[in-house]
């Protein structure tokens, strides 16, 4: 496959942007709907791209609502890490049930930690990426 190149979409108030070779980037701003949601995800499915990280970036955003929990629940995430930017303790516990709850409603056990600022996000998901790498090309991968 190819190189990519960067890109950047916006969503109503919302933008996706990608910065290969595998991270997204995703600023939610005011209300989150479920419109918003299946949206930015046709952006992201639409590049293709196997596996990849995600910045995911609450700190400007409404809670989503109920229908725009239902889209989440319902999308097939393909990202090995997510970093999501959530300052304030009452948004940072909400969004972690939501979280929870995704887990269990999907079925999947998505890798995700929550940070104060991007840079933090970045630091952790550059180190989860190196051990998915090594952890790809250990001889026990495949087990």
């Amino acid at each position: 496959m190819e190189q990519q190149a960067p890109r950047e979409w916006v969503v109503d108030t919302h933008c996706v942007r990608f910065e290969p070779p595998n991270l997204f980037v995703l600023k939610w701003k005011g209300a989150v709907t479920e419109v918003h949601a299946e949206r930015v995800f046709a952006h992201i499915d639409a590049l293709e791209i196997p596996r990849y990280l995600l910045i995911t970036d609450v700190s400007q955003s409404d809670i989503p609502n109920s229908q725009a929990r239902a889209k989440f629940a319902t999308t097939s995430f393909r990202a090995d890490a997510v970093a999501a930017l959530v300052p304030g303790m009452h948004k940072r516990v909400v969004m972690q049930m939501i979280m929870r709850a995704l887990n269990v409603l999907t079925k999947q056990r998505l890798n995700i930690a929550f940070f104060d600022d991007e840079a933090a996000c970045r630091k952790w998901l550059a180190a989860e990426n190196e051990r998915l790498a090594k952890s790809s090309t250990s001889p026990n991968s495949a087990m």
